[in-house]
């Protein structure tokens, strides 16, 4: 299982960077709304005995104006049986980004 982990978590990455990399330098413009969704990998989350679990991601952003962007994100993590029990644990975040640099001679 952990050499399985091993390979993909690095191939995730170079994937994710091949996908995103052309989208760095597309213009954003108000009302864009991006979604995505990928594989995690928690380091310590939840509980204790909990720790280095898999689970999944689903996030997008909306260009509110050419600087500000409102983000949210909904991770879950595969739930794992505890003395008896399942245990299931899960992220919701929300963020909010304001953009310094907006040079429309970067985007080209």
């Amino acid at each position: 299982m952990k050499k399985t982990i091993l390979l993909i978590i690095p191939a995730f990455l170079i994937l994710s960077l091949s996908v995103l990399t052309p989208e760095a330098a597309a213009q954003t413009q108000e009302g864009d709304i991006k979604l995505g969704a990928g594989l995690v990998f928690g380091s310590g989350v939840g509980f204790e005995s909990l720790d280095n679990d898999l689970g999944i991601r689903v996030d997008g952003s909306y260009m509110f104006t050419q600087e500000i962007r409102g983000a949210a994100d909904f991770t879950f993590y595969f739930p794992k049986s505890e003395s008896g029990g399942d245990v299931t644990v899960w992220e919701l975040n929300f963020n909010g980004h304001y953009l310094f640099i907006n040079d429309e001679s970067m985007n080209q």
